[in-house]
């Protein structure tokens, strides 16, 4: 629903995993069940425990509505175990304040000129607003940070290059070989016109 800034799905079935899914090889089989009952697919980041190329349908979870929008994922009539549910939902929320928790001891700690209880609203602050807070010290670009510290510290260029495909790799091993092959044919024949 794009005039409401929403997605949503019915009939929803529900994948929860553990970690970053980097291969959509290791969903195939999940994903081919998927098409075959032709429901949407919703794929939430979470700690399951569970290997990803493991997973069959059976694994997942249903939902008659799910609707997602850039701050929040409402599953709406799922059909998991209510008491499970709660337990999930009351552990994530003690996740949450653990981690808010920490924030708040943080700050104190390496920032005390900054008011706490402006800050720790789980809002998100950029650039000048980060500033004013006291959150940052000031606000520059990589490039300046870098020159700043040239003459107080060792600063090194890292370069990253990706390496080759087989297939180059494979095409200059054969065009040095065929340019050896050349040389040496040249230089036999050459030697041979010297010896008639």
């Amino acid at each position: 629903n794009a005039e409401r800034m929403e997605a949503v799905y019915e009939n929803c079935l529900v994948m929860i995993y553990d970690k970053k899914i980097s291969s959509m090889r290791d969903m195939i089989g999940v994903l081919e069940g998927v098409a075959k009952q032709g429901r949407p697919l919703m794929i939430i980041a979470e700690d399951v425990g569970r290997k990803l190329e493991q997973a069959t349908l059976a694994d997942l979870g249903t939902a008659k509505r799910v609707v997602i929008d850039k701050d929040n994922a409402t599953i709406i009539d799922g059909a998991g175990k209510k008491a499970e549910i709660q337990a999930r939902v009351a552990q994530i929320r003690a996740q949450i304040e653990e981690t808010h928790g920490l924030f708040k001891n943080f700050v104190a700690n390496h920032r005390p000129q900054v008011d706490l209880a402006r800050v720790a609203t789980g809002e998100h602050w950029y650039g000048t607003q980060a500033k004013e807070l006291g959150l940052v010290d000031d606000l520059i670009t990589s490039d300046e940070y870098l020159y700043r510290y040239f003459d107080i510290a060792d600063v090194y260029k890292l370069e990253y290059k990706a390496p080759k495909r087989l297939r180059d790799r494979l095409s200059s091993s054969v065009a040095t070989l065929a340019g050896e092959l050349a040389n040496r044919a040249w230089t036999e024949l050459d030697r041979r016109r010297i010896d008639y």
